[in-house]
């Protein structure tokens, strides 16, 4: 039927992806080391292309920690090869695939994290999914309970935590749903962003150019740290503060840092505190420190200091204005209010930088006008 020649045609599309990805990961990167893993109402991962490689573990389990340890245990003696020399192997793994039933996403991404962090100092998950996560832990659709008989639909809780343990081991996390498909990705999405990685909703065609962009997003430092230094005139934008009693000061444990990692914030400034520094109330320039603690990819721990001047605008001319910082600035902040629940917040801020961005333009098209 339609439904299932579009099922069909999904899985088509990953399996060129990933067989596309394997050929490049063969010629570019041949040292590395790559599992796959599929998931339905259980978990089967895949060490090697062999089959005696194989193993299953429970989908219908909600215990992170027993999932855990079930990961380990099932990969003592295992050996998973350079890519280089299994790729012709894989690729008939891959071509073998077929669609099965539920959707067990959570212990999948639990005994993917669990995998990763055994056997590698830092590792990449890329997880492609099409459906609701409906079993097991972090399950998000809405059941009853055999006993009680009561309904619960689970929260994002479990994607923060185990966003936690994979930062801890230095994996980033990168999650591709399809379009048109109900997974509630902006739920999984903690994980992502705690582990500095990635979410995105595709069409199917286009999961091949995603996965080789990620492929070459290289984990360029990991046990990041950032504190920023601003004068005690100026206080960090709440969406992203995290130290209220140093209002001047930011300090993020950012984890991971990939070759295309940004972040973005903002800060206001307190009028009545920059007169008792400068009593004209015109302030030249502000005065910036910034500090990185950072473990380099050969392991050697790190520390940059960056000290600076931020030039100030104190007219309300937009011609120095950044408009791809701002537009930066606006996307990231949003992001992090609606991530912490605050959806009017996130709102109210989006129509402020649209206003902003609009008075910029109408500005831009005066001056050329005139």
């Amino acid at each position: 039927n339609n439904n299932n020649n579009e099922y069909v045609t999904r899985l088509h599309c990953v399996k060129g992806a990933i067989l596309k990805q394997l050929e490049h990961f063969s010629s570019v990167f041949p040292n590395r080391r790559v599992v796959l893993m599929t998931f339905s109402q259980d978990v089967y991962v895949y060490t090697s292309p062999q089959k005696d490689s194989v193993f299953v573990i429970n989908g219908n389990n909600n215990d992170v920690n027993d999932l855990w340890k079930q990961t380990e245990k099932q990969l003592v003696g295992k050996q998973i090869p350079t890519i280089s020399s299994s790729v012709s192997d894989w690729k008939e793994i891959v071509s073998s695939l077929s669609t099965r039933g539920s959707t067990a996403l959570g212990p999948a991404l639990v005994s993917a994290t669990a995998l990763c962090a055994t056997v590698a100092d830092k590792a990449e998950i890329v997880l492609c999914t099409d459906g609701l996560p409906n079993v097991g832990v972090g399950r998000l659709d809405t059941y009853t309970h055999a006993h009680t008989q009561s309904h619960t639909s689970a929260n994002s809780n479990f994607y923060e935590h185990i966003g936690e343990k994979a930062k801890t081991h230095n994996v980033v996390i990168r999650i591709i749903g399809t379009e048109g498909q109900e997974s509630d990705l902006e739920k999984l999405s903690a994980a992502t962003t705690i582990t500095n990685g990635d979410i995105v909703t595709l069409n199917p065609s286009e999961l091949e150019r995603q996965i080789r962009v990620f492929s070459q997003q290289t984990i360029a430092a990991t046990n990041v740290t950032l504190s920023v230094f601003l004068p005690n005139y100026c206080t960090v934008q709440q969406d992203v503060n995290n130290n209220p009693k140093n209002k001047n000061k930011l300090c993020l444990d950012i984890g991971n840092v990939t070759s295309s990692s940004d972040i973005a914030f903002g800060f206001d400034i307190d009028r009545k505190k920059v007169k008792e520094v400068f009593p004209s109330g015109f302030v030249p320039q502000i005065q910036v420190q910034v500090v990185l603690t950072y473990t380099s990819p050969n392991g050697a721990d790190r520390m940059r200091v960056l000290s600076g001047q931020m030039s100030v605008s104190n007219t309300e001319s937009f011609a120095a204005a950044d408009v791809a910082t701002l537009a930066l600035t606006c996307t990231q902040r949003c992001a992090r209010l609606s991530l912490q629940k605050k959806f009017k917040s996130a709102y109210k801020l989006y129509l402020a930088y649209d206003h902003l961005f609009t008075s910029m333009t109408q500005s831009h098209n005066s001056n050329n006008n005139n």
